[in-house]
């Protein structure tokens, strides 16, 4: 009875073990499948945030876009000028900030030929010669052309100057451009 016993715990225990192999055999597959699409699943909501972030995005400057009012933000390119108007703005403005210790003087300014250009406006090229008796002068004056609130805004196109520390004068040339339709 004894070896009967032992054999039948040898059994058992070789039934266990087998029907273990075939457990472990057979569900290995499911569990990595499981793991891939719990994988899987956890990028996707990743990206599906990032999508909902960027739409977000979007709806926001969709509804930005709605609310511009284009007539305002272009009309003051949409007028035209003329260049009697443009000469008595700029003198204004340099009677000014002409001062004891500040000068600014046009030698001269010219206009060329307005082209149409990439946007559909019209870009019409000014030229300014002027003298001015420091870097501060020419700074202000510089960021009173190029201001958005201005009634003209101005746009530099290339600018240079000799800055070799002299204590008085500087005849500078200053390309400009004006959009207007």
């Amino acid at each position: 009875m004894n070896i009967n016993k032992n054999d039948n715990k040898f059994t058992s225990l070789l039934i266990f073990l087998v029907s273990l192999f075939v457990l472990v055999f057979f569900t290995k597959n499911m569990f990595y499948e499981m793991q891939a699409k719990q994988d899987t699943k956890e990028s996707l909501e990743a990206e599906l945030q990032v999508k909902d972030d960027e739409l977000a995005k979007l709806e926001s400057l969709e509804k930005d876009l709605k609310s511009w009012d284009k007539k305002q933000e272009i009309a003051r390119f949409v007028e035209g000028f003329s260049e009697d108007e443009m000469l008595t703005y700029l003198h204004t403005y340099i009677e000014e900030i002409n001062g004891e210790n500040w000068l600014i003087v046009i030698n001269s300014l010219s206009f060329t030929e307005a082209k149409e250009g990439e946007l559909g406006f019209k870009e019409l090229g000014v030229t300014v010669n002027a003298k001015v008796s420091n870097i501060e002068i020419l700074k202000t004056f510089l960021s009173f052309l190029t201001s958005k609130d201005a009634k003209y805004t101005f746009y530099v196109s290339d600018f240079s100057f000799p800055n070799d520390n002299r204590a008085w004068t500087y005849n500078v040339t200053i390309p400009l451009k004006i959009l207007y339709k």
